[in-house]
């Protein structure tokens, strides 16, 4: 369904990077307000303020004499969009496997665009699916799990990640589908590894249930499924409160 963008090397690099490649050079925002206007890119994860499914970017970037192309420039605007993927997650801390912007804008280090040609609606139907639990698990088999309470993907590895075919949605799923998105997607999530305890977590498990058409039960599975998976060493990371809030649930 999505073209995956290109990896931060062709995007650009951080102010005074050791190794500057790329298009663009990035400077972080001063503030929000900063955050409008070109070459806005979301750079780096952000486990304080990206916590919503709409986030804002993180650094602003600019073409300087001796770094990229006029033509690299162009190139990597057009590979920019509002949904982008996580590439480096916390499952201990990040709230977000899929992050959407009010703008079009560049990938990162942590985050890759991935755009469509088909409906825009696209994009916000497939936020909802990578941050229920389904979308969250398909994330955590394809990704490398070195450490505990980490996941780390290529950008290959992004496009090899299972998913339901959503361009087969009717128009009216795919507004029902919008709707449900424009309605959460304001509401704060914890971390992905307390999605079991976390009302805003089932909010988008029960609107993807009703996307897929789940049967009655196979939307009851989904909670035991939820708390099967925040139940893995390498979601739960064994850090402390997500154990304590296992246990507590046990009870």
């Amino acid at each position: 369904m999505f073209a995956v963008g290109p990896g931060q090397d062709m995007i650009g690099h951080i102010h005074r990077s050791k190794n500057p490649r790329g298009a663009f050079v990035f400077y972080p925002l001063r503030d929000d307000a900063d955050a409008l206007g070109s070459d806005r890119s979301l750079w780096h994860a952000d486990s304080k303020k990206q916590k919503k499914l709409i986030v804002l970017p993180t650094h602003k970037g600019t073409g300087t004499k001796g770094v990229g192309s006029k033509q690299l420039r162009e190139d990597m605007r057009s590979r920019r969009s509002t949904l982008l993927y996580a590439q480096n997650l916390r499952w201990t801390s990040q709230s977000l496997v899929a992050a959407t912007t009010e703008r079009p804008v560049h990938g990162g280090r942590s985050w890759a665009t991935l755009q469509t040609e088909r409906d825009e609606r696209l994009l916000k139907v497939f936020s909802l699916w990578a941050n229920s639990t389904l979308g969250m698990m398909a994330h955590w088999t394809q990704g490398q799990r070195t450490q505990n309470g980490r996941s780390t993907l290529q950008i290959k590895a992004i496009k090899d990640i299972p998913c339901p075919d959503f361009s087969r949605l009717t128009d009216k799923a795919l507004t029902r589908s919008e709707s449900a998105f424009n309605s959460i997607a304001k509401k704060g999530l914890k971390p992905t590894c307390l999605a079991h305890v976390d009302p805003v977590r089932k909010e988008i498990d029960h609107a993807i249930g009703e996307l897929l058409e789940l049967s009655e039960a196979g939307k009851m599975i989904v909670p035991i499924i939820r708390k099967i998976w925040c139940s893995e060493p390498s979601v739960h990371g064994f850090n402390r409160q997500a154990l304590s809030l296992l246990n507590d649930n046990d009870k």
